[in-house]
C-alpha cells in the first residue's frame, strides 16, 4: 500500500506542471513607478525607414540608462556598415559622445529634462537621425 501511495505522489508531482507554463507579458511602456526616493520608467522609441535606431531607456534614481539599436550603422569597426557614434544632449546642452550601444548618464539633477540622442557619422557630421524624449528625476540617489 505504501508503495502505491508513493508511486501515486511521484506521478502527481512529475505531471503537476505539464504543458501549462505561463507566457510572459511584454509591454511597450512600463508605467512610471514612484517610491521612496527613487523613480523608474521605461520607454522604447521605434525607428522610421531603412536607416534609423531604436532607443530604450529607463530612470533609476538619478541615473538614466539608455540602450540603442542602430539600423544601417555600427558603433564598432565592421564591414558593410557605416561607422557612427551617439551624441547625447540634456536640455539643449551636449553631455557626451558615446561609441557603445548602451550607456548611463549619471548624477542627473532633479527635475524634468529634455533629452536628445543624435547619430553622428565617423567624421562627426550628423547622420540626420535624432530621437528626443523627456525624463523626470525625483531622487538624488
Amino acid at each position: 500500500m505504501k508503495w502505491l501511495v508513493t508511486v501515486f505522489l511521484l506521478v502527481l508531482i512529475v505531471s503537476g506542471c505539464g504543458n501549462k507554463i505561463p507566457e510572459p507579458q511584454y509591454n511597450q511602456k512600463t508605467p512610471e513607478v514612484l517610491g521612496r526616493g527613487h523613480s523608474a520608467s521605461a520607454e522604447s522609441i521605434k525607428p522610421d525607414g531603412d536607416r534609423g535606431f531604436e532607443a530604450k531607456y529607463f530612470m533609476k534614481g538619478n541615473s538614466l540608462y539608455v540602450d540603442c539599436f542602430l539600423r544601417g550603422f555600427s558603433l564598432s569597426p565592421s564591414y558593410g556598415k557605416e561607422r557612427a557614434k551617439i551624441r547625447c544632449y540634456m536640455d539643449g546642452k551636449r553631455i557626451a559622445d558615446y561609441q557603445t550601444a548602451a550607456f548611463i548618464v549619471k548624477k542627473m539633477p532633479q527635475g524634468r529634462h529634455e533629452m536628445l540622442l543624435e547619430i553622428l557619422k565617423a567624421n562627426g557630421q550628423p547622420a540626420g537621425l535624432k530621437k528626443g524624449f523627456t525624463v523626470e528625476v525625483n531622487s538624488d540617489i
